[in-house]
């Protein structure tokens, strides 16, 4: 409610409806401005000090009612209505007025205009600097009534993990290109590999030494392999720095948890998001990793077709290589892709799980519980892997790799039920879980 010269304002947030009270001394009344007419029209007289709450109420239409200015004296409203609508009861209307203090946040913007000659002419009247001015004035007006949402700027930490990020994989794809290169080297002269080695390890050094070929190719040979020692030097310095920083994570062990997620996969999805708390709904986040269908609206119809491909590309192929991982290991989503893949093909089928995997992400990482389609036992295992990859020492709390699990599968308050972790011909055993046994 706010006041003004005795004028009073009524009206509810759930009704476009505005009502206004004409505090006269001596002849107060209820003003109330219809659509139909325009003018403000006096519902009911009553004397001074009367409350309005106690008057016989009847219904109004809210939607008849709108904001209207009201007259100089009571005696110019025309016309009359004795009918009193519930709504205004409802706001219980007083005499009087009353002050409140209103908090408002302002915003320091700035806008970056071109004064350069060009911006003289005059093919946008009256030209192209007015043009500019009166378009910032109206972007100012526009985030001062709240209609312009904000930009997310990712803070320090999460614009140095993805830089991180980034170089490992280009690392990565430097590597590929050598290896791809040197494979091809041995195509063109018909050399077959060693079976059961791996050609590119240090110990095949000499046997590339050895290879008859000319001057030019032992050049372009050893330049390949001296770019993928440099390249697989980078990545292991690279994973060494995201396994210290994983260890200070407390999300990883949550992403982890889903079946086709594992460490560099849930880096790349934390790297990518940020804080989960920008996105309210799970297809929010789906669609910033352009993930979602397009969806073409027009009168009465309704059409849907592939997928926008807009937003971050890294998040959304980590979610494809997820899928790709969750389906031959993964009961349901095995079972969820030969239903499909029958009907819209493998891709499209992939690319359905992607989405699921991501929507699975929102909820894991929102209310931080388990993943309702998590095998215990897979979660388990997964855990400890996740420990022995990124090194015991990074662990949070000098834990073991056993106490660590074991620790993590309470905060799902899963996994009550799971005793040993089987690791190749060998089988661990979990402590105790400090949850009951259901």
């Amino acid at each position: 409610m706010a006041s003004a010269q005795g004028l009073i304002w009524v009206g509810r947030p759930d009704f476009d409806a505005r009502l206004l009270l004409l505090a006269k001394p001596g002849s107060p009344a209820l003003v109330v401005a219809t659509a139909t007419t325009g003018g403000p029209r006096v519902v009911r007289r009553c004397p001074a000090g009367v409350d309005f709450a106690d008057l016989p109420w009847r219904s109004l239409r809210a939607s008849r009612l709108a904001l209207a200015s009201p007259p100089t004296t009571p005696q110019g409203c025309a016309g009359g209505r004795r009918d009193w609508p519930d709504d205004c009861r409802y706001a219980r209307p007083r005499l009087g007025s009353e002050v409140q203090k209103v908090k408002r946040v302002g915003a320091d913007v700035v806008f970056v205009i071109d004064t350069s000659d060009s911006m003289l002419a005059q093919d946008v009247s009256p030209s192209r600097l007015e043009a500019a001015k009166e378009a910032a004035l109206a972007l100012a007006q526009l985030l001062a009534a709240g209609w312009l949402p904000g930009i997310w700027i990712p803070p320090v930490e999460v614009r140095e993990l993805r830089a991180l990020v980034a170089h490992r994989n280009k690392m990565v794809h430097f590597s590929s290109i050598a290896k791809c290169r040197l494979h091809a080297l041995l195509q063109r002269k018909g050399i077959e590999a060693p079976q059961g080695v791996e050609p590119f390890s240090p110990e095949m050094r000499l046997w590339w030494d050895e290879l008859d070929l000319t001057a030019l190719e032992k050049h372009c040979m050893h330049s390949d392999l001296s770019m993928l020692d440099f390249a697989r030097s980078q990545v292991e310095s690279d994973e060494q720095c995201l396994k210290h920083l994983a260890g200070k994570d407390e999300r990883l062990p949550l992403l982890i948890q889903i079946c086709g997620i594992g460490f560099i996969t849930a880096i790349t999805i934390l790297a990518a998001i940020g804080e989960i708390q920008r996105f309210p709904t799970p297809g929010q986040l789906v669609g910033y990793a352009g993930l979602g269908a397009r969806v073409h609206d027009s009168g009465m119809s309704r059409t849907t077709g592939r997928i926008t491909k807009t937003g971050r590309r890294d998040l959304r192929r980590a979610m494809v290589d997820a899928a790709n991982h969750a389906i031959p290991f993964h009961p349901h989503w095995r079972a969820v892709f030969e239903r499909q893949s029958m009907h819209i093909g493998r891709q499209k089928t992939i690319v359905a799980i992607a989405r699921k995997l991501l929507v699975a992400v929102w909820h894991v990482l929102s209310h931080q519980e388990a993943d309702r389609f998590a095998d215990h036992q897979q979660v388990a295992t997964a855990l400890f892997a996740y420990a022995h990859r990124i090194r015991v020492q990074n662990l949070p709390d000098e834990q073991s790799a056993l106490q660590f699990t074991r620790n993590q599968l309470d905060r799902l308050k899963i996994g009550q039920e799971v005793r040993q972790i089987p690791w190749g011909s060998r089988k661990f055993k979990l402590p105790e879980s400090k949850l009951t046994v259901s």
